[in-house]
């Protein structure tokens, strides 16, 4: 390959007279098929063995009534530094500078950053909390709910975590 996924040089090998008459004597490469060019190489079903993959559903409100007070009174849309020490880190020389008093050049530049640091995202649609490294599936048995992944999990060993989801509803 010339490049990563690059598969013109192998596709052109695949249409030689040589490599026909060697896929005709059952000469095959599997890691290319099991990659999904080509022919795929029948593998056991996950039926058979009682799982599935499924979507990660993530530290759920419903099931932990302290990730529902969390999600229930921040407008957040994740667990980052403050904007204000964002902002102070990438205009030091502002540093006394309120979020009112930066440009709104600079206020995106804050909001680019604290993407960047977030160590857990709120998924509103999903009701759910998960690392921001979290896996995009997990595998269940059929029978069973699905549980976070372990990335997601560690999240309640993460100290600054455990202040933001033990904090106190504040009073109405």
């Amino acid at each position: 390959m010339r490049a990563i996924h690059d598969v013109r040089r192998w596709k052109d090998n695949r249409a030689t007279s040589k490599c026909k008459k060697n896929q005709a004597s059952g000469l095959a490469t599997r890691s290319l098929f099991t990659l999904g060019f080509g022919k795929s190489v029948s593998q056991p079903s996950s039926a058979h063995m009682g799982t599935c993959a499924l979507p990660w559903p993530g530290l759920l409100r419903v099931k932990d009534l302290r990730i529902d007070h969390y999600m229930s009174r921040t407008s957040a849309t994740g667990g980052a530094p403050s904007r204000q020490t964002s902002a102070v880190q990438l205009f030091p020389s502002e540093a006394g500078t309120l979020w009112q008093d930066l440009s709104s050049k600079q206020r995106r530049a804050v909001l680019r950053r604290e993407e960047t640091l977030h160590v857990w995202k709120i998924s509103r649609p999903t009701d759910a909390i998960c690392a921001s490294n979290c896996e995009s599936t997990v595998p269940v048995n059929r029978a069973a709910d699905p549980r976070p992944c372990s990335e997601s999990d560690v999240l309640y060993a993460f100290n600054k975590f455990q202040v933001v989801i033990n904090r106190p509803m504040p009073k109405a």
